[in-house]
């Protein structure tokens, strides 16, 4: 599990932020999909202001052929059909397989974001938008 002494909180107000732009921008609701086994989606959330939305909101790497535990139930790719989805991973490498951009229409910059404690930077993570999610049967080949 990823462990990081503090910042989940921070970092779910963050793309809660985030999310908020992204649905002013583009008109539409982003789904949330964390680049690890599920512990990104999982805190996230947890850990977004609003946790009732937030859960229906949430989704793991299950979308990109990982293995995201319990995600696959919980939100199983047919759902995400055709929605934007807001990636976010530890590393800028996540963010650029060959899995997403073959499954995703187009994909925006990576982004940096950054949690601190106190004025000292915990860490980083990284996030970009992906345009019209298609499940792997759909997927562009």
């Amino acid at each position: 599990m990823e462990v990081i002494p503090i910042g989940w909180r921070a970092m779910g107000e963050q793309l809660t932020a985030i999310e908020g732009d992204v649905r002013h921008a583009t008109g539409t609701e982003p789904l949330i999909v964390g680049l690890d086994r599920y512990e990104i989606a999982s805190e996230l959330a947890f850990y977004a202001p609003d946790r009732q939305r937030s859960v229906s909101q949430t989704s793991s790497d299950t979308l990109f052929g990982g293995v995201g535990l319990m995600y696959k139930r919980w939100f199983p790719t047919q759902a995400a059909q055709g929605r934007n989805i807001l990636l976010v991973g530890w590393n800028a490498g996540d963010l650029t397989t060959k899995a997403i951009a073959a499954r995703l229409q187009r994909l925006d910059p990576i982004q940096e974001g950054t949690l601190s404690r106190d004025g000292r930077i915990i860490r980083h993570y990284y996030y970009r938008l992906g345009y019209d999610y298609q499940s792997a049967a759909t997927a562009r080949q």
